[in-house]
């Protein structure tokens, strides 16, 4: 028996918090030992961690393999120990994860604040009133003869329309889940109307964006797919729940001569909340040599659940040179060997989806400045390479975010981690409800370039815009 799954995005959600604020060797720590969450060994082998920090993230990550039970008791164990308000925000995050469009609606109380006694009486109103809240389907039309009214009938000539299939074709009536016009102009099409009539359910358009162009008419799906594609205004179609899967391979203790990797749990608690928020949902691996590396992406990549999201994004953290990045033995594996292993020839479940690869690593020993106490995560490597670097193009929808541009550092600080990564969080944090990933990796190469003398290097074969919400 494993976790529930949305218990464990709810605990995600809040892991940053959480690490901040736990402290095992109070009573938090006892209760845990009472309630038998973990096997005496495994609890021992949590507080034989050298920090505070590093014993919470172990427990963290190990709760979420100790069964369906263990999420109560954890909560239990918080009410209990002083931690109740840590209680509580894992419980909103689990409804909200529950029942993401459960929100008060403020307007329909003061409409009935505002109906008189009389109003009330009246059948008309009364029938409206006692009616479902929710808007009637207006594709429900379709199967009766009726026709569907206009949406862009009542419109002003400046307005965006407010439905579009996610092949760019305009559909009758609006959504069923309406996103921010204003922010995104753009809204997803009702996914049964679009595999009943082919549209390609693989791109979506700008609303304003297609209005401007011109087509009045539906496309069909190939049609709609080649002018999207070639105007640059289509954008990959995220429906799963999660949207995808975070794989982290984080190594911070290297048995190797090389300096351990400070400050780089900081990195992951940040990524980890982050995406979790996105609704990914988040794997971990501390700590591997460059054969383990290799494998456990092997592994990944004919995991089953790739067929059932419709993106990937994969973290790796460790030393590095150019396009080395090293294990935790001191071997090195190519990093676009290791990224290829996701192509379509080797990955089918992910043909055609969008997939980044976030390279926290040196790509040499060149460097424009050090500031402050940030230290640089590594010197250039020359031995143990695997044989030439790969030239080889990557193949279509990848995007890799490099910490720093070929040949030179990337820092680290062992108090705050990283400045790409902290600054990727902002960044991302800020703008994924406004725009597409790869004009957030843009502002976050100006952020870095202007505060920390670091300029990042994504590099991209994505053939439409990639929106994480």
């Amino acid at each position: 028996m494993i976790m529930d799954k949305i218990h464990k995005k709810a605990l995600n959600q809040c892991r940053r918090s959480l690490v901040q604020n736990i402290i095992l060797e109070s009573e938090f720590g006892d209760l845990i030992k009472e309630k038998e969450i973990f096997t005496d060994g495994m609890f021992e082998e949590i507080l034989a961690n050298t920090s505070r920090r590093k014993k919470v993230i172990q427990l963290l990550d190990d709760l979420q393999r100790r069964g369906p039970d263990a999420y109560n008791k954890f909560l239990y164990c918080l009410e209990n120990s002083g931690h109740r308000n840590l209680a509580d925000a894992i419980k909103e995050k689990e409804q909200k994860i529950r029942y993401p469009n459960q929100q008060p609606v403020h307007g329909a109380q003061h409409l009935q604040h505002s109906v008189s006694a009389q109003q009330l009486q009246s059948p008309d109103l009364l029938s409206n009133m006692n009616s479902s809240q929710s808007a009637p389907n207006p594709l429900s039309n379709m199967n009766t003869g009726q026709s569907a009214p206009n949406p862009l009938s009542n419109m002003n000539s400046s307005q965006s329309a407010p439905n579009l299939a996610s092949s760019g074709s305009i559909v009758a009536s609006p959504s069923e889940e309406v996103q921010d016009i204003t922010n995104r102009k753009e809204v997803q099409g009702n996914s049964n109307f679009q595999r009943e009539t082919g549209y390609n359910e693989d791109v979506r358009m700008d609303v304003a964006d297609h209005i401007n162009s011109g087509f009045s008419n539906p496309l069909s799906g190939a049609e709609s797919s080649r002018s999207s594609s070639s105007s640059g205004l289509g954008s990959y179609n995220i429906r799963t729940d999660p949207k995808g899967i975070v794989l982290i391979i984080n190594n911070i203790n290297f048995v190797s001569n090389n300096e351990n990797r400070h400050g780089a749990e900081i990195d992951q608690e940040r990524l980890t909340e982050m995406f979790s928020n996105f609704g990914f949902e988040i794997r971990f691996h501390i700590d591997k040599t460059a054969q383990e590396i290799e494998e456990t992406l092997k592994y990944f990549s004919k995991d089953e659940q790739l067929l059932e999201v419709d993106s990937l994004i994969v973290v790796l953290m460790s030393h590095g040179n150019n396009e080395i990045i090293l294990g935790t033995d001191g071997g090195s594996k190519n990093i676009i060997d290791l990224i290829t292993l996701f192509n379509s020839n080797n990955c089918t479940s992910m043909t055609g989806k969008p997939k980044m690869f976030i390279v926290n690593a040196c790509r040499g020993d060149s460097r424009d400045k050090i500031f402050g106490k940030t230290q640089p995560v590594d010197v250039h490597y020359t031995a143990h390479t695997d044989g030439p670097i790969s030239r080889k193009p990557a193949n279509s929808d990848f995007l890799i975010a490099y910490s720093t541009f070929p040949g030179y550092v990337s820092y680290r600080d062992d108090q705050d981690g990283s400045p790409f990564v902290k600054c990727l969080v902002e960044v991302f944090t800020e703008m994924a409800h406004l725009v597409h990933v790869s004009d957030m990796l843009t502002e976050v190469n100006n952020r870095m370039a202007e505060s920390h003398n670091q300029i990042p290097n994504p590099t991209s074969t994505l053939r439409l815009k990639w929106h994480l919400m």
